[in-house]
């Protein structure tokens, strides 16, 4: 399931960017959840904000303009793909500060949104694969790419990633085998306590 995000200081364009995203998910047969929200600090303020695969941003928003929100996203880790929604070509430039990133002018044109989608969908299935887990409180996005082991010790499971990064969740090492086959990174049971990214295998 792909998770999305869109936000917008504008009913218009929210509903707009739902209907249109909302399509493109059911033309392609691919299972979605869309949440919806009117600023950027309502978004943050969200429990699961951290969780979404793709957030449509709007740039030009009164309490906290999209690339200062998708700033903050960012610190929180997590693979995310920004697109920006703006029709203000002064913010070019600030938007390349926030990557992966794609652009669709206003108004919002369906072929665009459609080709937008095109890329990012393609480009989580490959790069930016996750796992979600519960941790500390929060929905998280653990980037499959980046992880080189998941540890079982009881019914905690740590997973080890790169630059030094350690999460830590519930879950059986069974269950998390299972999970882990549908997802297109391949992980290998070198031990009854391990499960190894053969990715990282050097």
């Amino acid at each position: 399931m792909i998770r999305i995000a869109i936000c917008d200081d504008e009913e218009y364009f929210r509903l707009r960017e739902e209907k249109l995203v909302t399509e493109y998910m059911e033309k392609r047969g691919i299972s979605c959840r869309i949440a919806v929200y009117a600023s950027g600090k309502e978004m943050l303020a969200a429990a699961d904000a951290i969780s979404y695969d793709i957030i449509f941003l709007d740039i030009n928003m009164e309490d906290m303009d999209g690339i200062e929100t998708a700033r903050r996203i960012k610190e929180q880790g997590g693979p995310v793909s920004f697109v920006f929604v703006t029709g203000h070509e002064e913010y070019f430039g600030q938007m390349f500060d926030v990557h992966p990133i794609q652009y669709v002018p206003k108004p919002v044109a369906r072929q665009k949104v459609f080709d937008v989608l095109d890329k990012v969908v393609e480009e989580h299935r490959i790069f930016f694969e996750s796992f979600v887990v519960k941790y500390n409180r929060k929905m998280l996005n653990i980037p499959l790419g980046e992880v080189f082991y998941f540890e079982s010790e009881r019914r905690r499971i740590k997973s080890f990633l790169e630059r030094g990064r350690q999460y830590v969740f519930y879950e059986s090492m069974k269950m998390l085998e299972e999970k882990l086959t549908a997802c297109n990174h391949y992980f290998i049971r070198t031990h009854q306590s391990y499960l190894v990214n053969a990715r990282q295998i050097e």
